[in-house]
């Protein structure tokens, strides 16, 4: 945090919002984290700014402090519009991997901060946590619309190690659907996600059944993102979707970390989950954003692999999936749902679309830029060290693509400071 502080004294950055209507949502399990393996800080830092979710849902978490230093290494940005919900102790069991949310505060209100304790739902292991959500609209205070988030983190194992594993987990999910049926008449007109580590192997089983409960017993009728109902757990043919085991197929892999966390045998289940109502579906006051939901990092040809398998190649890059290999045995799930209403962001808006990173904030020796075309405005971009030290001028000359030469950087994050006219933005990269 000091570092960014020092930056922005250095670079005299002032950046405003934008008036935006996509809210990007990203669930991840973050394995015990923090635990004693060096730099996984530095990697969920390299996969966060990679996606830049506006609402940022964990489990796994194991400490508040562990939740801090996620906001203030990973996610917060010069103008600090990240936020960290109050953490709550595990009131379930004395289980002390938690769950947690991070969100965009320009572009949502949590609004039951006072009450995140009370409006826990326990079970038998850990608790499911609510998060009520308001969209930050101008007339927000006069007609609000509700974004209500939980999350949770469900009994771990098949029925072959412990027959009681799915009868759990379902049991786990009935608190959730007896809740949802008791508070029908605030949940009705509310949009809802339903995240976390489901731990469910195939479609049938119990405790995804009573998620989709199409008859609505369960006062909301949820529906999965991408409808691809099966035997997910070791077949290739859901390989694209599949969420665990990212990393150490092998004994050797294990010893590289120093600490033998996570699950081994390579990407071949479909643990992970934002399951939405189904109000989310064709409403353009909020509505999921078609074929947006994604396993973040996975190709659709790892199956059984270490995500970072030179074989796995695909839109996501080696870089970035080496990042999510070093960070957890979980990939991430993705989505976004959009809004037709106006998000209230500062007044003077910056259009951040001037200029992209065209592959991605991990690169190696190339920056590969995409920049709109404006005539009236003359462009000037700079790149900075984390000191706030300006290491490379860049010319632009009407350009729409440009690819810099970085070679000559050392490994690390920089900075690229973007200005014209009245935009100034800073978009943050990781050269390795």
């Amino acid at each position: 945090m000091k570092k960014i502080l020092l930056l922005l004294c250095l670079l005299g950055i002032y950046t405003n919002g934008v008036s935006q209507d996509n809210i990007k949502v990203m669930f991840y399990n973050v394995l015990n984290f923090p635990n004693t393996q060096p730099d996984r800080i530095s990697h969920l830092d390299v996969i966060v700014d990679s996606y830049a979710p506006d609402l940022f849902l964990v489990c796994e978490l194991k400490s508040e402090q562990g939740g801090e230093t996620i906001l203030d290494n990973a996610l917060q940005t010069p103008d600090n519009k990240y936020v960290m919900a109050p953490w709550v102790d595990n009131q379930s069991t004395s289980n002390n991997l938690q769950q947690l949310a991070f969100y965009n505060s320009d572009k949502l209100i949590l609004d039951n901060a006072a009450t995140l304790q009370a409006d826990v739902l326990t079970t038998d292991l850990r608790d499911i946590n609510r998060y009520s959500f308001k969209l930050n609209t101008p007339d927000v205070a006069t007609n609000p619309i509700y974004l209500e988030v939980f999350v949770t983190h469900l009994k771990a194992g098949n029925a072959s190690s412990d027959p009681n594993n799915p009868v759990r987990r379902a049991l786990e999910v009935e608190v959730l659907t007896d809740y949802l049926t008791a508070n029908a008449a605030t949940f009705s007109n509310r949009y809802v996600l339903f995240a976390g580590d489901f731990n469910v192997y195939t479609s049938g089983e119990a405790a995804y059944q009573d998620i989709i409960n199409a008859s609505g017993t369960n006062g909301i009728t949820f529906v999965d993102p991408i409808n691809r109902p099966g035997a997910w757990s070791n077949s290739s043919s859901f390989q694209d979707i599949h969420t665990q085991s990212t990393l150490r197929t092998n004994s050797h892999i294990i010893s590289e970390f120093g600490n033998p966390d996570g699950a081994t045998g390579g990407l071949d289940d479909r643990f992970d989950f934002i399951m939405m109502s189904d109000n989310l579906t064709g409403n353009p006051e909020l509505e999921y954003v078609t074929n947006s939901y994604d396993a973040y990092g996975n190709n659709g040809n790892c199956f059984n692999d270490n995500i970072n398998d030179s074989n796995c190649t695909g839109t996501y890059s080696f870089a970035l999936r080496n990042e999510l290999f070093n960070m957890s045995d979980h990939l991430p799930v993705v989505m976004e749902l959009q809004t037709n209403e106006t998000l209230s962001i500062d007044e003077l808006a910056f259009d951040r679309n001037l200029v992209t990173l065209t592959s991605g904030n991990v690169i190696s020796n190339t920056l590969s830029l995409n920049i709109e075309p404006r005539s009236a405005e003359s462009i000037e971009m700079s790149i900075y060290n984390v000191l706030g030290q300006e290491v490379k001028n860049i010319s632009i000359d009407g350009e729409t693509q440009l690819n810099i030469d970085v070679s000559i950087l050392s490994d690390g994050i920089y900075y690229l400071k973007v200005q014209a006219d009245q935009y100034t933005n800073t978009i943050k990269f990781l050269k390795k």
